[in-house]
């Protein structure tokens, strides 16, 4: 299951709580304190639940950090059909920063030790919003998103593959409309 997809279903979990909660003491006449308390639970335990699972996540990536420069110097290219050799882990080009399409590749094919990479995949996002209006005064608003994918052998320090991905879409973020697309092109590559 991807990752945006658990933080999907617990806040939806704890909106459902909240809500059924709030119809069953409706009828009721509430403190201020029990108001507060029975709102501000579930936004504590919401709140709670992303700082944690947000850490979970930079924990798992601090190890690649010292290693960026290294992941983000390779520029020779090769021929061929591109590839995975080893472990991956992603670099976000931009932010010079590990990205989090980590989170989204098959567990087998993410490194959990620097030592274990064998291939670095660069991604490069941008998007551009268009405001489309209507008459009557209501507004279409659509993201063209758009991301380069390199991918690279750290052995041979040669970029063995290059892929770009675009959609058009409604959503906001990048990575909840091409990073599935994305993890499953990198799980697809052949491997080495």
């Amino acid at each position: 299951m991807q990752t945006s997809r658990i933080v999907t279903t617990v806040a939806m979990a704890l909106v459902a709580v909240l809500v059924v909660v709030l119809v069953a003491l409706r009828k009721r006449k509430l403190r201020l304190w029990q108001t507060a308390l029975v709102i501000g639970t579930p936004i504590a335990l919401l709140v709670g639940f992303a700082v944690g699972y947000y850490q979970y996540r930079e924990s798992r990536l601090a190890p690649f950090k010292p290693y960026l420069s290294e992941y983000l110097s390779f520029t020779s290219a090769q021929q061929g059909e591109p590839y995975v050799r080893g472990k991956v882990i992603t670099v976000d080009t931009r932010r010079k920063a590990v990205d989090h399409l980590y989170f989204d590749l098959p567990q087998e094919l993410r490194a959990t030790r620097p030592d274990e990479v064998g291939t670095v995949v660069w991604v490069e996002c941008t998007s551009v919003t268009t405001v489309v209006r209507r008459t009557g005064g209501s507004t279409n608003n659509t993201v063209d998103y758009r991301c380069e994918v390199t991918v690279i052998d750290k052995a041979a320090s040669a970029i063995v593959g290059q892929q770009t991905f675009e959609k058009t879409s409604g959503e906001q973020g990048y990575q909840q409309v091409l990073y599935g697309d994305i993890a499953g092109y990198i799980a697809r590559l052949a491997r080495r």
